[in-house]
């Protein structure tokens, strides 16, 4: 008598059409997504890492080069960086003193610190290869800031840096699901305030820049927590060394104060002190390092009607802040103090 062979299936034929039309479904929606006009509805997508701020940033930056276009430095910091610098001003003075053209892109991140800016700057290296990397920087992020550890944990920033995870690899790889990361985060806000704040980034330029119209009244009662930065933090210095090792990336590394308003920096008690304690420790750490420290808080390079409030520069102030940024790269350039790579850049 003959025996048939059977062969079961694990998952059965309706198991095999599900899975069939699964990956119908990712595929279809990863093709709608990428079409402009559609993309164009949509939010900009996230990455899971809790800091919408961010997620507006590295979308921009992913549309230029997307685009072709060769970003040759990117300026990393706080919101000081995010509201001060102007990319398209350090263009415009850069090409003045040197006759080339010098795309950067600013990466300000609401209340990202040293230890933010470290991770950051590790991922944006991997993924775009720019020639310069700039830190904006100053006594205020001795400490950590409020986005630095989501961003740390991150799974795209985690993945990125060695360590595989599933979330970080969708995450890197298909803008489907950024795209519905966004959408979900959205929607799970319950209350139009935090909405506003959610969609206020919209606004950030392709370049990374988000201007500030007129002035604001300081409120000094809002530097009483600097008792906290009367010394160097270990987590600070592990980030600068963290950066400096980008270096070997092909990437030059530079470190520029963002200042703050002369005013309230005189008013603000222990500020010099505290600015000392900062200076000395990171310039500690560039030692013998190569890269260099632009100090600028004693410079006065912006007067007090382009400040918005005491730690944030207006538009006007940012243009000018940028334009003298944009000279002194042109001359470091020029003159042979700040030697940038080739570089190389490959879409993420």
């Amino acid at each position: 008598m003959e025996k048939s062979i059977h062969i079961n299936r694990p998952f059965g034929k309706v198991g095999l059409w599900a899975c069939l039309g699964l990956l119908l479904f990712i595929g279809a929606a990863e093709a709608v997504v990428h079409i402009k006009p559609v993309q164009a509805q949509l939010l900009a997508p996230g990455t899971a890492n809790m800091s919408r701020s961010f997620d507006i940033q590295l979308d921009r930056l992913n549309a230029r080069v997307e685009q072709g276009e060769r970003i040759d430095c990117i300026f990393i910091g706080s919101s000081r960086v995010l509201h001060g610098v102007d990319p398209n001003a350090i263009r415009k003075a850069y090409s003045n003193i040197t006759g080339s053209d010098f795309k950067c892109q600013n990466f300000g991140v609401l209340g990202m610190g040293m230890k933010g800016s470290a991770e950051t700057a590790g991922l944006l290296a991997k993924l775009y290869h720019p020639r310069l990397i700039i830190i904006g920087t100053g006594f205020m992020d001795i400490g950590v800031g409020l986005p630095d550890n989501a961003i740390a944990e991150s799974p795209i920033v985690r993945y990125n840096s060695g360590d595989f995870n599933f979330d970080g690899w969708i995450t890197s790889s298909s803008l489907a699901f950024r795209d519905y990361l966004a959408e979900i985060s959205y929607l799970a806000i319950d209350n139009a305030h935090t909405q506003n704040d959610f969609l206020l980034y919209n606004s950030t330029k392709p370049d990374g820049f988000l201007p500030l119209n007129g002035h604001k009244a300081d409120n000094l009662q809002n530097w009483n927590n600097l008792n906290a930065h009367n010394k160097i933090k270990t987590v600070f210095t592990r980030s600068v060394k963290k950066i400096l090792a980008l270096k070997k990336e092909n990437t030059q590394i530079l470190f520029i104060e963002m200042p703050l308003r002369t005013s309230t920096f005189k008013a603000v008690p222990h500020a010099g002190g505290y600015r000392r304690v900062f200076e000395d420790g990171i310039n500690s750490v560039l030692q013998n390092s190569g890269s260099q420290m632009w100090l600028t808080q004693d410079l006065n390079i912006v007067p007090e009607s382009g400040w918005y409030e005491s730690n944030h520069m207006n538009v006007d102030g940012a243009e000018t802040f940028s334009t003298w940024v944009g000279e002194q790269l042109g001359q470091a350039v020029k003159d042979g103090s700040l030697i940038l790579p080739e570089g190389s850049q490959t879409n993420p």
